[in-house]
């Protein structure tokens, strides 16, 4: 990613497989299981808890369900237009 400029990440999990999205494109999948004994989620900016990085979160949404590829790339397009603004 280039700092300074503006980027839209999405992570979604589905039950069964992992997807991270950059600038509404799919960038990495890996299968991934839960089994659920935690109900606590870290969210932030950074690798684990002590690598960090220099940045902010503008905006972020929690959801219930998993987005499509399509909804993915819909997001990307508005946060790119709301940025024009």
């Amino acid at each position: 990613m280039t700092a300074g400029v503006w980027h839209h990440v999405a992570f979604l999990f589905n039950g069964s497989e992992s997807r991270m999205y950059i600038d509404g494109e799919l960038k990495h999948t890996m299968e991934t299981t839960f089994s659920g004994g935690s109900t606590t989620f870290a969210l932030g900016i950074g690798i684990g808890r002590t690598r960090h990085m220099n940045g902010a979160i503008a905006e972020n949404i929690l959801s219930a369900g998993s987005f499509s590829e399509q909804e993915v790339s819909m997001l990307y397009d508005f946060g790119k237009w709301r940025k024009q603004l």
